[in-house]
């Protein structure tokens, strides 16, 4: 007696997998373009309410933006839903930022990848910083990093702020300099988890990855701004040493 064999229908049915695939694509980006769409629609009203400005292709964020770490990343990066408003004496603005990284492969292949982000900038005038950088400090990660030669600066009279943070700058004189205690209990304070924080003379620059809410831009707004305002009560002078357009640090 033969075998006889299963046969085989599945190209049967690839048509039909093709098209709902093809259909949870298009109605996943309908909803996301929905979404973003009342999104930017609540920002605005926010800010007419406020009398904020808005802008939908903010071209840029200030006169001091260009040397941020952030801003100078990636191939092609985009702005867009600015909020821009003062609190006090305070100048702050808030965007969305898009960067598009594209690299070759070995063979010419054109590989891109597109990051979100959302920026909170706070500009007083007068005001002075040294060049640094913080993020969260991820032990198992930063530890492997720092034997490599990763810059981690550390205080041994302050392990609640070492042990939650990466520490970065241009002049670690400067910075350790800057960062007493009052300015490191103002960040172990107040920090966000997954916000970080770039400062590159005259504004503090905080962020996150992905687009914000508009309840998650007034929660950032406000968590920079108490943060600002604490370490903007120090004096501080540079040691006039130039900062480097785009120093890199590792993230």
């Amino acid at each position: 007696m033969g075998y006889r064999g299963a046969s085989y229908r599945g190209n049967n049915n690839d048509p039909m997998v093709f098209l709902i695939i093809l259909g949870a694509l298009l109605i996943g980006s309908i909803g996301a373009w929905i979404f973003h769409y009342f999104r930017k629609k609540k920002i605005k009203d926010y800010c007419a309410r406020n009398r904020l400005t808005y802008s939908d292709s903010p071209v840029a964020m200030s006169g001091y933006s260009e040397a941020f770490d952030i801003l100078n990343q990636g191939d092609r990066n985009y702005f867009s839903a600015g909020m821009y408003g003062k609190r006090g004496d305070i100048e702050f603005n808030i965007v969305d930022f898009t960067v598009v990284k594209t690299r070759y492969t070995s063979n010419g292949r054109r590989n891109s990848k597109t990051n979100y982000y959302t920026l909170c900038q706070l500009y007083r005038k007068g005001n002075q910083y040294p060049c640094f950088f913080i993020r969260d400090e991820n032990f198992l990660l930063d530890s492997f990093v720092s034997m490599l030669g990763g810059q981690d600066i550390d205080f041994a009279e302050d392990k609640t702020f070492s042990d939650k943070f990466v520490l970065q700058g241009f002049n670690e004189p400067d910075v350790r300099r800057f960062f007493n205690n009052k300015v490191r209990r103002a960040f172990v304070r107040h920090h966000q988890k997954g916000y970080r924080y770039e400062s590159k003379g005259k504004c503090l620059l905080v962020y996150k990855n992905g687009f914000e809410t508009l309840n998650g831009r007034i929660n950032m707004l406000n968590t920079a701004l108490k943060i600002f305002n604490e370490i903007s009560t120090v004096k501080f002078e540079d040691s006039m040493d130039d900062i480097p357009r785009n120093p890199k640090y590792y993230d």
